[in-house]
């Protein structure tokens, strides 16, 4: 049974999680960055798809420190609020660092 979309109806790559989520009211967005490879390879594609920003990131040191040209999760942390509203980056063993919108916590395992 045809729905009568033809392919460029579909989401292009070139189109922002918030271009797409602005077809929906109020619909929250999220992100994980998956592996510290795609992010490399994949790294103009995705700051696409987050366009000016997201609702919540989900990654690990390895992804943000990737995503953000950094050295040090901290200063990653720092460069993502220019993509997302809020973001929790796990460490394995050293926790995790979440950022609310206001402030960051370090939470402890």
């Amino acid at each position: 049974m045809s729905t009568g979309a033809s392919a460029k109806d579909l989401p292009q790559p070139e189109d922002s999680v918030n271009t797409l989520a602005g077809q929906f009211n109020g619909l929250k967005t999220s992100l994980s960055l998956s592996d510290p490879f795609v992010v490399q390879v994949f790294e103009d594609n995705l700051r696409k798809v987050i366009g000016d920003g997201i609702d919540l990131l989900f990654c690990n040191s390895g992804e943000v420190r990737s995503f953000t040209q950094t050295h040090s999760t901290e200063a990653a942390a720092e460069q993502l609020e220019k993509y997302t509203k809020t973001f929790v980056i796990t460490r394995g063993a050293g926790g995790s660092l979440s950022y609310d919108g206001t402030a960051l916590a370090q939470i402890r395992v």
